[in-house]
């Protein structure tokens, strides 16, 4: 990044910055492919049971996932929409040829910069949120696989009838 263009200019602060946007942004494609591979794991352990019908299991509705995926994704193109709002005040302040122009560029930058300060804490909650939604998935879903395996014991574990005895003995 120091030997780039667009960046060698730039404080270690905003060099900083600069990755932990990226990293932000990153970071919820991350999110969203665990929770999607999540999502089509429960469907397919459980394809009989009945997942989308919006009941609540456990502490959790079915839809929060969902939902949070929805957050994370609005949050991010908000933080891309104030980042392109940004870079065209960048163009047109250099673009401006008066002392007007360039602070009429140098007042929508700052307002913009501002904004983009608090679109950028809304993925980092929307994916907090994600996170925490995936993690009681899993217990919900470990706790689900648990039940339906103590069910299976308890069949097997089922006084045999008379005749089964002695099917199984004669061999």
């Amino acid at each position: 990044m120091a030997k780039s263009l667009k960046t060698s200019h730039c404080s270690k602060t905003t060099i900083a910055g600069i990755i932990d946007v990226a990293w932000t942004l990153r970071k919820t494609s991350l999110i969203e492919g665990e929770a999607r591979k999540l999502i089509e794991d429960e469907k397919e352990l459980f394809a009989k049971d009945d997942i989308e019908s919006g009941s609540k299991l456990g502490q959790q509705k079915s839809d929060t996932i969902r939902k949070n995926l929805e957050r994370m994704a609005a949050a991010h193109l908000a933080v891309e929409s104030h980042d392109a709002d940004i870079q065209a005040c960048q163009k047109e302040f250099k673009k401006g040829k008066s002392i007007k122009d360039k602070n009429s560029s140098t007042l929508k930058y700052k307002r913009e910069k501002v904004l983009m300060g608090g679109a950028h804490t809304e993925p980092k909650r929307a994916q907090d949120a994600t996170t925490k939604s995936i993690k009681t998935k899993c217990q919900q879903l470990e706790i689900r696989l648990s039940v339906r395996k103590d069910d299976s014991e308890i069949e097997t574990e089922q006084p045999l009838s008379p005749e089964v005895k002695r099917k199984k003995y004669r061999l």
